[in-house]
């Protein structure tokens, strides 16, 4: 299970990093599957919401380490490459490096590695293998997820070119795969919020269609109201303080598709209003979902008018 932080720190300062380190760049242990998956199953409980423990990864071994790219962090970053990797092996090796691009030590460590454009190029052949490899395809995401959740990631994930068409590419891919569709749509919506994010979404088409398709719910499934409700809040960031933004949206009548929806969207708010409900926990969450899509675009419409 995964210890407080304050537990973890303590592991990492009995020297828990070094055990690792030890198993996992000494060569005789190095290819020896089961000891690199415990390896990375600990670790990855380590560095969940710990900081001590994700800057240890790459602080532990020193500059010869580092030099030799034998950190613990550097040696996940290469598993993630391994040829054969199973889904459930990638999702660890993604979830660890996700957990160490929120600490600051660690970033410089993952630019240099490149890790961000080669998981934009596995998540395009996970997409288009035959068939199509879903639960790979999900452990890209959920790295460029948490990428998408701190300023640094996103600035390493918008400058990976057509990084948001192949995610949006993505999600084409596996448009009746709801929680797929999930991830994909709440990646597009963070990197909207930042500045290299909204210049690619007005330099590539497909992005920009793929959060119209979410906002005019095209097609129905069980996460249907959260993809909207995310699309209309990245539209949002993408006109919020940004003049190209507005003007970018008033072209080809995108506009007018963002008017209709609202419309939409506020009957059917109100007609919800209107009835008294016992409603399950789904139910609200599709109200609650709904409302935010609502706010959403009452602020996208008053800020296209500014």
């Amino acid at each position: 299970h995964q210890a407080d932080s304050g537990y973890k720190s303590e592991l990492v300062e009995k020297g828990l990093t070094q055990i690792v380190h030890k198993l996992l760049s000494r060569p005789t242990l190095r290819n020896h599957d089961k000891i690199t998956r415990w390896c990375h199953r600990l670790v990855v409980n380590m560095v969940a919401n710990c900081r001590d423990a994700q800057k240890s990864l790459y602080q532990v071994g020193g500059s010869q380490a580092v030099a030799q790219n034998q950190t613990v962090l550097q040696l996940v970053i290469k598993s993630v490459s391994r040829p054969g990797i199973s889904a459930d092996e990638l999702q660890v090796c993604f979830s660890i490096l996700g957990s160490c691009s929120l600490c600051p030590e660690c970033v410089p460590c993952l630019l240099r590695s490149a890790i961000a454009p080669c998981t934009v190029r596995m998540l395009r052949g996970f997409a288009d293998s035959k068939p199509p490899d879903a639960p790979k395809a999900s452990a890209a995401l959920h790295f460029l997820l948490k990428l998408s959740e701190s300023k640094d990631g996103q600035q390493m994930a918008m400058k990976v070119p057509e990084a948001l068409t192949i995610i949006a590419q993505t999600r084409s891919t596996f448009l009746n795969l709801g929680p797929l569709r999930y991830q994909c749509s709440l990646a597009m919506r963070n990197f909207a919020f930042c500045p290299e994010g909204k210049l690619n979404f007005i330099n590539e088409v497909e992005p920009f269609e793929a959060l119209f398709s979410d906002l005019e719910g095209t097609t129905s499934f069980a996460e249907s109201c959260h993809c909207q409700a995310h699309a209309a809040n990245a539209l949002w960031a993408f006109v919020y303080n940004y003049q190209k933004g507005k003007t970018h949206l008033k072209k080809a009548e995108m506009l007018d598709r963002v008017k209709r929806v609202h419309r939409d969207m506020s009957t059917a708010l109100e007609a919800c209003s209107s009835h008294e409900y016992t409603a399950s926990s789904a139910a609200a969450t599709s109200m609650e979902m709904l409302r935010s899509t609502v706010r959403s675009l009452d602020a996208v419409l008053e800020l296209s008018d500014q």
